[in-house]
Parts: structure tokens; C-alpha cells; sequence
């Protein structure tokens, strides 16, 4: 569809055009747009100056709250120009229900538990922000484009809250008689049955998104309706009669403990992030899958858009900073610096962002298998054996092998790290990856054999010690 006539020749902020119509939200519409200057796409999303209260501008602050948080938009502008609000945004992918059309209305376990893992961390970060979504859906999830192409958004706050104070850190009362603020489909019980919502809210929704990309469909779902009240009665009431253990039948108990240990928690309670991550990070090891952002979609034949297709550059990299030692951590520092000199806030907002992306990365690093093999237990098996026998020859040869079982666990732990994160190098920093791989190194104390950083340096392509440099002082940051 055409901009609204209004906007057809007009430039917002002296930047932006409008272009045709792409969407809507929970309030006003979304079009297609382009900065005049730097060609680059956007999103911008329109609301009449008429509504009251607004909830564009509602949700413009938000994200202003969440300002360079992974995985959430980024604003590039918020006005008005000829009667509209007029918020200028990050273009974003395909929706996660667009993908799922495209892929049959089915998604593969791998994808997913990759999804999963994904959605919880974005649930994760905007509930640090003290924000609570209320409407996790399908359509509220989208992949990003170019760089950012495995990279999975939350967008869409316009029924966001705050559920607790930032400042004093008290949480929202207890209510009951709330109307249902969300999508029925994927609302939590207590949503239905009209309980003011919480962080428990979000995380049961997502629980039943995993189900439904991995069902096909909820067992709520095409329930015949006169009208959307008699609808959403018949959906509550059908949820709250579907046992966790029907709604997860024929799937991983891993999908069970998810749902059940989010039906549970207590309104004020705060979700254990890192337990509900590592059930669906435990069962893809188990299932001997890698997160490698090989989604279904990724392989589909859709050339034209690229939050369906990998930049050609990514495996390129991948394969000149394993080959490369001094080009490829040359190139990891280049793009680092150059990221917080030119792209993040000066001043003393700088330490701020700084320490947000650590504490990001250090988490997300920890993703990583980082756990002992098989085949690495079977040489530490050897090695045990070889010191009862107490024959220094099988003990010496027994060493090695569990030495070189480890420069092959830090190799692939180092690929990993690369091809999950080849197009956020700008953001990944060579200290954060020392800390993970120090946390590899004590999980080996038991073998008794020192494992300095320079058997790993040596022994392992695309890093070295310039790579394993210490994290820039904010001081110094500030003199570039």
C-alpha cells in the first residue's frame, strides 16, 4: 500500500521517506522506509496525534529504556509530522509466523530449542529493564537482516509495562479483575483469569510459542466462536482443562519441566533464566545437534530476502580468521575498537555500555559447549589407568592424548564461538573469550596437568596473544 498522501513527498527529520505500507502493530501502522542519505531501510511506524494517551510514544520510551540491547530495535528517531507520531526504527526480517508458514508450519526440534534459547535471553533483558512484554506471539519475533541475519528480535511494546519500580526496585501489587491485555492464544492462565501480570506471564507465553512451532498447533486453536469474548472464554477455559503433561506428550520432558516450573512461579517471583535455558541447551547437546544458526529456513531457496539467507561473507570470514592467525585477530581487534570508537555513546555513558555488553557476552559466551566429550573423558579414563599401572612411558603417552583431546575441545569451542557470533564480532571482545575459556580450563583441575594459555596460543589458528589482549579501560576508550 501507498504512505498516506501527507507523507508521499515529505522527508521526516530532513531523513527519512515513506514507503509502502508493511504491517501493523498493536496501535497504528508500520511502513517501509529509507534514509535519503545513507540508502539504508527502516521501519517506521505511524499513529495518529489523536490518540489518546499515546501509546506509540508510550513504547518509544521503552525502548529508550532498552537502548543497545541485543536483540531489541534500535530507535532512530521519535516526532511528529503532519498529524502523526512518527517513530523511525531498525528494519527488521521475516516474523517467526511468517518463517513458520514458509517452512510448512513446522519447525524442527533444532530450530526450536536455537529459537528457544533466543526468546528466553530477550525475555531475560527486558525484565532486567523492569518491563514485561504481555505480548509474546509469533508475530512479536522477527530475525534480523545483513549482519544481524541469525540474530532474533522482540519488537512490538505498544502493551508493555513496567512491573517494577527502577528506582526503588518494588514490585507491582497483587490485582485481580485485569482484563486480558495480549493474545489469547499464547496468554498465560492467570492472564485469562484476569491476574495482573508478571515476568512469569512472559515466560509461560513462550512456552507455549515453543509448543506451537513444535505441535503445528495449540490444542486451543479453530474453537468455534460467536464472537472474541465467547472466543477468548473458550480458549481460557480449554488452557486451564490441558494438562502440561497432554500439552507436551510425545516431546523431551525438557518441554514439561518448561512449562510446568512457569506455571508455577509465584507472581512476584523472578524466573531462573539460566535454568530454563540450559534444559533446552542440555537436550540439544543430547540430541548431538550443534547451534550452528542452521535454521530450517536457512536452507530454503528464498534469495531475496535476507533474514532467510546468510550474508556470502560469513563463511568467508569464518574461513580467513581460522587460517589467518595475525589477519584474523588483527581483523577481531579492528572491528572491536572500532565499534565502541565509533558507534557506542561518549562520555560517561561510555563505562555504562561498556559494562552491559560485558556482562551480555560473558553470558552469552556460556552457551558454548563447553562440555567435557566422550572422547575426552575416555583419554582422562586412560590417563587414570595408565598412573595405577604406574608405567611412566603409557603415562607420558597417555598425557598427550589428553592433551591433544583438549586443543580439540578449545578448537571447537574456539569455531563455535567464531561461526555462532561471525557476524557480531563487533561486538564479541577478546577478554570476554578468555574469561569463558579460563571456566573450560577449570573444568580440567581433576587431570592434575598445567594448561597455560600458551599451549592454546600456540596450537590453536586465528588467535594469538595480541587477540587475548586485556579489555580497554574506559579511560582509554575516552582518549580515541
Amino acid at each position: 500500500m501507498e504512505p498516506p498522501p501527507q507523507f508521499r513527498d515529505l522527508r521526516i527529520a530532513g531523513l527519512y521517506v515513506v514507503g509502502r505500507r508493511i504491517g501493523s502493530g498493536s496501535f497504528g501502522v508500520v511502513h517501509r522506509g529509507e534514509n535519503v542519505k545513507t540508502e539504508e531501510e527502516v521501519a517506521i511506524k505511524l499513529e495518529c496525534m489523536t490518540t489518546v494517551p499515546s501509546l506509540l510514544h508510550k513504547e518509544f520510551k521503552f525502548y529508550r529504556t532498552m537502548v543497545c540491547g541485543v536483540g531489541i530495535p534500535q530507535i532512530k528517531y521519535y516526532g511528529q509530522a503532519v498529524g502523526y507520531n512518527v517513530m523511525v526504527m531498525d528494519l527488521l526480517g521475516q516474523s517467526l509466523e511468517d518463517l513458520f508458514s514458509l517452512c510448512g508450519r513446522r519447525f524442527s526440534m533444532k530450530t526450536v530449542l536455537m529459537l528457544a534459547d533466543q526468546m528466553i535471553e530477550r525475555a531475560e533483558y527486558i525484565h532486567s529493564k523492569n518491563i514485561i512484554h504481555r505480548d509474546i506471539k509469533p508475530n512479536n519475533f522477527a530475525m534480523g537482516v545483513g549482519r544481524h541475519w541469525n540474530r532474533l528480535f522482540l519488537f512490538d511494546f505498544g502493551l508493555a509495562k513496567e512491573f517494577r519500580d527502577p528506582n526503588t526496585g518494588k514490585h507491582i501489587d497483587y490485582r485481580d479483575g485485569k482484563p486480558l491485555a495480549g493474545t489469547a492464544r499464547y496468554a498465560s492462565i492467570n492472564a485469562h483469569n484476569g491476574i495482573e501480570q508478571s515476568c512469569r506471564d512472559d515466560m509461560e507465553a513462550i512456552g507455549y510459542v515453543i509448543m506451537y512451532f513444535l505441535r503445528g498447533q495449540l490444542p486451543w486453536q479453530g474453537l468455534a466462536a460467536t464472537n472474541n469474548q465467547q472466543k477468548c472464554e473458550k480458549i481460557a477455559e480449554m488452557k486451564s482443562a490441558t494438562p502440561a503433561e497432554v500439552l507436551c506428550k510425545g516431546y523431551p520432558s525438557e518441554f514439561l519441566a518448561y512449562v510446568n516450573y512457569c506455571r508455577q512461579l509465584p507472581f512476584d517471583g523472578t524466573p531462573d533464566y539460566s535454568y530454563l535455558r540450559q534444559l533446552f541447551r542440555t537436550l540439544l547437546r543430547k540430541l548431538k545437534y550443534q547451534y550452528d544458526s542452521a535454521f530450517d529456513w536457512t536452507t530454503l531457496n528464498q534469495k531475496s530476502n535476507d533474514s532467510v539467507r546468510p550474508p556470502e561473507s560469513s563463511s568467508s570470514f569464518i574461513g580467513t580468521y581460522l587460517e589467518s592467525t595475525h589477519e584474523g585477530s588483527k581483523r577481531f581487534d579492528d572491528i572491536f575498537y572500532n565499534n565502541i570508537k565509533y558507534s557506542n555513546p561518549t562520555g560517561p555513558e561510555i563505562s555504562e555500555v561498556l559494562r552491559k555488553e560485558m556482562s551480555y557476552y560473558a553470558d552469552q559466551l556460556a552457551t558454548i559447549q563447553m562440555s567435557p566429550t566422550d572422547v575426552y573423558e575416555k583419554a582422562v579414563l586412560n590417563l587414570e589407568e595408565a598412573r595405577l599401572s604406574n608405567v611412566v612411558f603409557a603415562i607420558e603417552k597417555a598425557k598427550n592424548e589428553v592433551i591433544e583431546v583438549v586443543r580439540s575441545e578449545r578448537r571447537t569451542y574456539l569455531e563455535s564461538v567464531i561461526i555462532t557470533y561471525s557476524n557480531d564480532f563487533d561486538h564479541v571482545n577478546a577478554a570476554v573469550v578468555q574469561l569463558k575459556l579460563k571456566e573450560f580450563d577449570n573444568r580440567l583441575t581433576d587431570l592434575k596437568i598445567p594448561l597455560s594459555d600458551d599451549l592454546w596460543v600456540d596450537h590453536t589458528p586465528g588467535l594469538n596473544s595480541t587477540c587475548l589482549s586485556p579489555y580497554p579501560t574506559t579511560e582509554a576508550l575516552l582518549k580515541m
